[in-house]
């Protein structure tokens, strides 16, 4: 039997389209071809989609130039540059994590905490958010997206937050919270915020303590050692900015993370230590990853 009317239409177009492409010259770029066709929508997708197909085909090789990092991504960066390359070109959006919601919420208490405690005057007009918000006024709105779940380990954290602070910090005084930064590191400028810097008031230790906490799991033997590099580029980061900022010596900084989930904390020196290996230059270490 004949075709019928649909698929008659079908075997035109398609001869249609194979006498276009037996009139194309064979020498002619099929990008200069498309060009000719002027500007319409389906000429853009098709050029994406043949740029999308060589680019699959390639092994990439990315070119990596950057004038100002965040202070977060710096340990990526010196990991694997074309990875941190790539991203930085075609960033995805990042799963919502419950344990994200949680820090979010965590890290809100303890700044009002903190602030509250030091009798910062920004702080005065939260006082009074603590009635009906629960312990400590973290913000009722944000706390009440939480599970059951997330709202019992965020009574842990603040309870053992509070202990870390009686017992660790007990010779210090908060001198600035959520503090911004900007410092340069192997002639890029790296900025960040770093939660919380002591000064000390009495006793042994050194004379700042920059604090970072954490509500996630602590580092353990079992740790990857990436993970832990990641702490250690954040706290040299971090210690880094804030001798800058006062105009001290690094040395008269010290450097910690409190995982306040464990709760155990580490100091800068005891991370390096896990990772068995010498301090290596921020500076030098990031002026060759660029420069590669």
């Amino acid at each position: 039997p004949a075709p019928g009317p649909s698929r008659q239409r079908v075997a035109a177009a398609a001869a249609a389209v194979q006498a276009q492409i037996n009139a194309m010259p064979q020498e002619q770029d099929v990008y200069e071809a498309l060009t000719q066709l002027g500007e319409d929508p389906a000429v853009r997708d098709t050029v994406a989609l043949i740029e999308e197909y060589h680019l699959s085909r390639q092994v990439p090789v990315v070119d990596l130039w950057a004038e100002r990092v965040p202070a977060t991504s710096v340990s990526a960066l010196l990991q694997d540059a074309d990875e941190f390359a790539r991203d930085m070109r075609r960033p995805m959006p990042t799963r919502p994590s419950s344990f994200s919601a949680l820090g979010t919420v965590f890290h809100a208490w303890v700044e009002r905490e903190l602030h509250l405690a030091s009798a910062d005057p920004s702080a005065e007009s939260t006082a009074g958010n603590e009635v009906g918000v629960g312990a400590g006024g973290c913000d009722g709105a944000d706390e009440a997206l939480l599970t059951d779940g997330e709202r019992e380990r965020l009574e842990r954290l603040r309870a053992n937050f509070r202990a870390f602070v009686t017992n660790e910090l007990s010779d210090y005084r908060a001198v600035a919270i959520e503090e911004a930064f900007s410092v340069e590191v192997g002639g890029v400028s790296v900025q960040g915020r770093i939660d919380a810097v002591f000064e000390r008031v009495r006793g042994d230790g050194p004379r700042f303590l920059v604090v970072d906490w954490k509500s996630g799991r602590p580092v353990s033997a079992a740790t990857k050692p990436d993970k832990v590099a990641y702490f250690v580029t954040q706290l040299r980061l971090y210690r880094r900015a804030w001798a800058a900022r006062m105009g001290v010596d690094a040395s008269e900084v010290g450097a910690m993370v409190a995982f306040l989930a464990g709760p155990s904390h580490h100091t800068l020196e005891s991370l390096e230590a896990m990772l068995g290996m010498g301090v290596s230059s921020l500076d030098d270490a990031l002026r060759q990853v660029l420069d590669n």
